[in-house]
């Protein structure tokens, strides 16, 4: 009987010692995720904004001296008209032209006509080729005026493709 005892004793001295070892205070438990709070905030931060203007293009660069043109459509939900008295959902059109530099880069001119303003970056190849035929992974910089001239613009954007075939491009 006496080793049954200690047998349970021990075991909520076990059980015990677990459960004080797991309790957290909330001001501690609030303590240790403040961190990963801060970080969540700071991540949405930049992460929010408006349609990036990478939209529809592959990480392959044109070959040089090559020129290609693209159309962007979109639904923009709260624009607002004479001022602040009026909001409506409207269609967006984007133009861009596209011209090959290098084997490895390219320039891009984006006008927006929605946004009234213009885009200019330029994408560089850092893996693969400017072929289709292989993934590649660019990165792609530029800067511009939209708004009608109210807002800068600051693009920055990794973009990764695989290869194209002439039904899908993932």
């Amino acid at each position: 009987m006496d080793l049954i005892n200690r047998v349970i004793n021990t075991g909520k001295e076990k059980v015990s010692h677990r459960m004080s070892s797991a309790y957290q205070s909330p001001v501690s438990a609030v303590r240790s995720l403040a961190p990963l709070f801060l970080f969540s905030l700071l991540l949405i931060g930049f992460l929010n904004g408006c349609i990036p203007y990478t939209v529809g293009s592959t990480a392959q660069t044109l070959p040089p001296d090559e020129v290609t043109t693209a159309a962007s459509f979109y639904i923009m939900p709260g624009v607002y008209l004479l001022g602040d008295s009026l909001k409506i959902t409207a269609l967006g059109m984007d133009g861009e032209v596209r011209i090959g530099v290098t084997e490895r880069s390219d320039i891009g001119v984006r006008f927006i006509a929605a946004g009234m303003g213009f885009v200019v970056n330029y994408k560089y190849l850092l893996q693969g080729d400017h072929s289709g035929r292989n993934s590649a992974v660019s990165l792609l910089t530029g800067a511009g005026l939209i708004n009608t001239g109210d807002h800068f613009h600051f693009e920055a954007s990794l973009i990764a493709s695989g290869a194209q075939d002439d039904n899908l491009t993932p």
